[in-house]
């Protein structure tokens, strides 16, 4: 049976749970032993800088998506093929803003797989937005949302 370790950063309660569940149903169906290794956020890129630096550590690792491109220019990830990508679903699998964090500015192999993404909303008062003068929905959502902020500005 082949062994490996997988580092992950803890942000949730269950986090270790959730976890172990879904490596040991693909432990199950791949034959493979995967060591959970448990990071914190505080103490992470710390952690990831040290096995890079040693050229040891988990064989797949949970990282920050801004941490990518320094990990990449340490030469210490490899670079996803493109049957790996495809056998994903391919890029439109994942949320732009995710995938893009997954190239380099100057080198558009992909180091990394989206795992998680965030996504945040606006609300707006209509009443009060429009009494600004703040027109959302006319125009692209950077326009709207600029708009928006200024309304809301001249507001307080």
């Amino acid at each position: 049976m082949i062994e490996i370790e997988f580092s992950y950063i803890h942000n949730f309660e269950d986090d270790q749970f959730t976890l172990a569940a879904l490596v040991n149903e693909f432990g199950a169906e791949h034959n493979v032993k995967v060591h959970l290794r448990e990071m914190t956020w505080q103490t992470a890129w710390a952690e990831l800088f040290g096995f890079a630096s040693h050229g040891s550590g988990p064989h797949v690792s949970h990282v920050g998506g801004t941490w990518v491109s320094s990990l990449a220019r340490m030469n210490v990830l490899r670079p996803f093929t493109a049957g790996e990508i495809a056998s994903m679903g391919g890029e439109s699998a994942f949320m732009l803003p995710t995938w893009a964090s997954c190239t380099l500015f100057d080198d558009q192999r992909i180091w990394a797989v989206p795992w998680t993404g965030w996504i945040y909303v606006v609300c707006y008062r209509k009443d009060l937005c429009h009494h600004d003068g703040a027109h959302p929905g006319r125009g692209g959502c950077d326009d709207a949302l600029s708009g928006i902020l200024t309304g809301c500005k001249k507001s307080v």
